[in-house]
């Protein structure tokens, strides 16, 4: 038994409404709904962007160890170049020779100086190519790795005088160019 109460509207059922216009009763129609906007195209951003990434997730995947430790080392140059500028800078301004601070280091002990300096084959190393004008330095094994090859030609160093070892002059390498 399904009896509606007087003047109750199912919630499917509407009821017409008439409006009253210059040529009679008409129908009201329902509004026109506008139509619904088209979903929005999603950006997925920029190819050189999306490149990137690809790329970056490629090298971290094959060599990731390698591309770490060559970010590292550019890094650190990076920090040791920013550091050694006063000492550059100075060593620019006031150019000190071998003969001069050969012949009284402790007067140039914590200066610093750029010179040219090539390794012997046994291992020596000296001012320029004249292996009459040795140096001698306070860390030789960073000076194997960051200096100059044996036997090589002459490689541009940075280095701070520390004192000498007899008539040879004992550098701390600061920087090599």
């Amino acid at each position: 038994m399904n009896e509606q109460a007087p003047g109750s509207i199912e919630p499917d059922q509407r009821q017409n409404t008439y409006i009253l216009t210059d040529q009679g009763l008409v129908l009201e129609q329902e509004p026109s709904r506008p139509a619904a906007p088209a979903p929005e195209q999603r950006s997925w951003g920029s190819p050189l962007l999306w490149l990137s990434l690809v790329l970056a997730a490629l090298a971290y995947y094959l060599d990731a160890g390698k591309w770490v430790k060559s970010v590292e080392a550019s890094i650190d140059r990076r920090q040791r170049a920013v550091a050694c500028g006063p000492y550059r800078a100075w060593a620019a301004q006031h150019p000190l020779s071998y003969d001069e601070v050969a012949s009284d280091p402790s007067a140039w002990a914590g200066k610093p100086v750029l010179w040219e300096v090539s390794r012997g084959a046994d291992g020596s190393y000296y001012f320029g190519q004249d292996a009459a004008k040795k140096i001698s330095w306070t860390d030789p094994a960073a000076c194997a790795s960051a200096g100059p090859a044996a036997g090589g030609p002459a490689v541009r160093v940075l280095a701070l005088v520390e004192s000498s070892e007899g008539a040879t002059p004992l550098l701390i390498l600061l920087s090599t160019f």
